[in-house]
């Protein structure tokens, strides 16, 4: 299954409210997002996510345990993510996905280049 990268918000899209935080945690860079991720709020998250491109970098956790919705938007977001890493030799980590993203990974399933964990990362 191709992942579509994520394009702008049509004009119509409710205007759900995302937070990003970025800080060093669990051994690497580390991302906590708070809010609903969908097609009004994927591109702030895109823009938080942008790895360093260094194959030493380390993993890059995303902290989703406040984050209550993730549609397909969200998804493509951490897909292209995750591929851009793994170029590098390194993976994204989210960490206590909601259900929505756990049934979109189910559905995507191994051409999501995500790794989940309902524990923190060591």
């Amino acid at each position: 299954m191709a992942l579509e990268p994520v394009r702008d918000a049509p004009p119509w899209a409710s205007a759900g409210q995302l937070t990003v935080e970025a800080g060093d945690g669990f051994g690497g860079p580390h991302v906590v997002v708070s809010g609903e991720l969908d097609a009004s709020t994927a591109t702030a998250l895109a823009a938080a996510l942008v790895p360093s491109p260094e194959p030493d970098g380390g993993d890059l956790v995303v902290d989703f345990r406040k984050v209550s919705f993730c549609d397909v938007a969200g998804l493509n977001v951490l897909a292209e993510v995750g591929s851009r890493l793994r170029r590098h030799g390194r993976r994204l980590v989210v960490y206590g996905p909601c259900a929505s993203l756990e049934i979109l990974l189910d559905l995507a399933g191994s051409a999501a280049p995500v790794e989940l964990t309902p524990a923190p990362p060591s």
